[in-house]
């Protein structure tokens, strides 16, 4: 069955769907964010917390593991989150596509005087702008896998996570060699 032979009810479910599923699937991508962020808060305080109670050479080599684990952590999160944001912005655009089809992106011609708004569409000028940008759905998609701002501050956050996993763990064996001099 083509989507034009659907009656207006059927197409209206279908939004409602689509629109419980981009609501579903961008939670769940913040909730992504939480967990591995909550994961590599215990384990950079258990680190540092280990660091400063460490007395013997040999304790800094069991605590290295800690920066190993939080690096490791870091690279799979970023993938991880990408993933769940892929799904996000693929449910945006089958939303977007639903919203055209049902006219929600046509600006409201009504002479009604109750219209404060008249002209406007029901969906936001600057939400469609932003969608007319790009050429097609793939063009919208490929730029905010790369550019969007969930994106960009999660890439810099494990980033940073990195980086702070390879500090601590030059300082474990900075640490270590110092208790054994």
């Amino acid at each position: 069955m083509k989507l034009n032979e659907l009656n207006k009810n059927d197409i209206i479910q279908l939004y409602n769907m689509s629109v419980d599923i981009t609501r579903r699937s961008g939670d769940t991508h913040q909730s992504r964010i939480a967990s591995f962020l909550t994961l590599l808060s215990g384990l950079f305080a258990a680190t540092i917390a280990g660091l400063i109670a460490s007395k013997d050479w040999y304790d800094f080599i069991l605590i290295s593991i800690g920066p190993i684990t939080i690096f490791y952590v870091s690279h799979i999160a970023h993938k991880a989150i990408s993933g769940c944001y892929s799904v996000f912005l693929r449910n945006v655009i089958i939303q977007s596509k639903y919203e055209q089809i049902l006219g929600l992106t046509v600006p409201n011609v009504d002479s009604d005087d109750q219209f404060y708004w008249l002209g406007e569409s029901i969906i936001p000028k600057s939400q469609i702008d932003s969608r007319k940008k790009y050429s097609s759905s793939n063009d919208w998609y490929d730029y905010y896998m790369k550019n969007g701002s969930d994106q960009i501050i999660v890439k810099k956050l494990f980033i940073a996570s990195k980086i702070l996993s390879i500090v601590l763990f030059i300082a474990c064996f900075f640490l270590m060699s110092c208790q054994v001099i």
